[in-house]
């Protein structure tokens, strides 16, 4: 459940940001937007296919080594410089 939580606020937390993501990144609202969506599409498709290959892996370290690799995901979309890495960083980290 905490893992849910985690993942959920990190597909949506652009939506609070973002007046101050278009204004930092210089782009439209729209393209913020289009941040929370790309991410939903990401996540539709990804997650039953990595809960397919990831069947095999003990729960807790699938779980610690998701956390790791969203935690180090938003270190690294914390400092991206432009609009388009931090949509690669967003969608590679979900």
């Amino acid at each position: 459940m905490f893992g849910n939580l985690i993942t959920g606020i990190t597909v949506l937390i652009p939506a609070g940001l973002m007046p101050a993501l278009s204004e930092g990144l210089a782009v439209s609202s729209r393209e913020i937007g289009l941040l929370i969506a790309w991410g939903g599409v990401v996540l539709c498709i990804g997650s039953p296919v990595m809960a397919w290959i990831a069947s095999s892996v003990d729960r807790r370290w699938l779980l610690a080594g998701s956390l790791a690799a969203m935690a180090a995901g938003a270190a690294v979309s914390a400092i991206s410089p432009s609009y388009e890495i931090l949509l690669a960083t967003r969608l590679a980290t979900l």
